[in-house]
């Protein structure tokens, strides 16, 4: 299935799918399932989905969530936009949150 990059659908989606999101996300809090054990399911998960996503497809991940980057991620944007890495403008600084 092709990754949805329109977010007017993608929100459409979501809002179509919130009763069957609650239910799963109840369904996990009352589980039996050892807490680690899902994260690693979803953590696997994430790995086999984010691999079919192209980051400079869209831009809508840094558009609607607000990314956190690892250190050294605004110098290599940066670099790859031909900007100063020293300071790159505040554009590309603004909103950014460190990650872990």
């Amino acid at each position: 299935m092709p990754i949805e990059l329109d977010m007017d659908k993608f929100r459409e989606y979501s809002t179509e799918a919130e009763d069957e999101n609650w239910e799963f996300r109840s369904f996990l809090k009352n589980c039996e399932t050892p807490e680690h054990e899902i994260y690693n399911t979803v953590r696997r998960h994430f790995r086999d989905v984010s691999r079919d996503i192209d980051c400079t497809a869209c831009g809508n991940c840094c558009r609607e969530l607000r990314p956190s980057l690892q250190p050294g991620d605004v110098a290599r944007l940066a670099r790859a936009k031909g900007m100063s890495e020293a300071q790159p403008p505040r554009g590309l600084r603004r909103g950014i949150r460190r990650g872990r």
